[in-house]
């Protein structure tokens, strides 16, 4: 369905979080998976986390998965018939750590899951 290959980088500062990259979606109701690599650096306790949101309500989860090395993250959503506009979005939580929280997702792909 989409999906992104080249990668980008995210940061932001100790103490503060929130959106990093959204993105909108056209997608029928039904079920998806959300899989990718990502890095996000060692001691990242409350890993970024990916979120699908129809007019602010949240309709699934998918956490990056921690650690240096180009990790994999994968999870599933479902898109409800009464929501014909979703919103995904990656979501930085705030850090206590010094440095703040950094990482780079290297791909990631939103796809239907044949029934």
């Amino acid at each position: 369905m989409a999906s992104l290959n080249r990668g980008f980088d995210f940061s932001a500062p100790s103490g503060v979080g929130g959106p990093v990259l959204r993105q909108m979606q056209l997608l029928p109701p039904g079920k998806y998976r959300l899989s990718g690599r990502a890095s996000t650096g060692t001691g990242v306790a409350d890993r970024p986390y990916w979120v699908l949101t129809c007019a602010g309500r949240e309709l699934g989860r998918v956490p990056l998965a921690g650690g240096n090395g180009n990790a994999a993250f994968r999870g599933e959503l479902d898109v409800p018939a009464d929501c014909s506009v979703q919103e995904l979005t990656l979501v930085v939580r705030p850090s206590d750590a010094l440095q703040g929280t950094s990482g780079r997702v290297v791909r990631v792909r939103l796809e239907a899951v044949p029934r």
